[in-house]
């Protein structure tokens, strides 16, 4: 499941976009399954990431207390790996080249949206996270079966590439075809 957070102070865009991602909230067993959380403070919005671990904020460009891109360079140094969308009216080429240079948000929404296109880029931004997701513990699992190796003196570095696992999840050296 992937934690999801909206903020924007127009509490009437907090509960369209809430609305329009709410099937997401009820799909069960799906790689795009979310638990949604809404915000219409910057300031509340990072006081709870600091205790809640957070895959992709939705925020609005123009908040009284903070813009977009500020709430988002303070949420990246709480959490620097969630990905963002920014949503704005102010759709100006600074905005949006300030927001993918500073903060490296993963898509720019004007408002008012596209249903479909929004849709679309939120199942495109958590299809992004849970592949890299799966890269990372992939990876993880690599360096620790090495390292499980190295350990026992089975294997060099040089040789890692050679490893395979088969179907019992045993490590198993690929024969040399000669």
């Amino acid at each position: 499941m992937h934690k999801v957070i909206l903020v924007d102070d127009e509490k009437n865009v907090l509960h369209a976009v809430k609305r329009e991602l709410s099937f997401l909230t009820k799909a069960d067993q799906s790689a795009f399954q979310i638990s949604l959380d809404i915000f219409d403070s910057p300031v509340e919005a990072l006081t709870y990431a600091k205790t809640h671990p957070i895959d992709l904020v939705i925020s609005d460009y123009r908040m009284p207390e903070m813009n977009g891109v500020d709430f988002l360079r303070n949420l990246n140094l709480i959490q620097p790996l969630t990905a963002s969308i920014i949503l704005s009216g102010q759709a100006d080429m600074q905005a949006i080249l300030r927001a993918i240079n500073e903060v490296g948000i993963s898509r720019f929404v004007t408002k008012p949206w596209n249903d479909v296109e929004l849709i679309t880029h939120v199942l495109e931004v958590l299809a992004d996270i849970t592949i890299k997701r799966e890269n990372k513990n992939l990876a993880d699992e690599m360096r620790k079966l090495l390292a499980g190796f190295e350990t026992a003196g089975d294997i060099s570095p040089v040789h890692a590439e050679n490893i395979i696992l088969d179907s019992s999840n045993l490590p198993v050296e690929k024969q040399q075809n000669t």
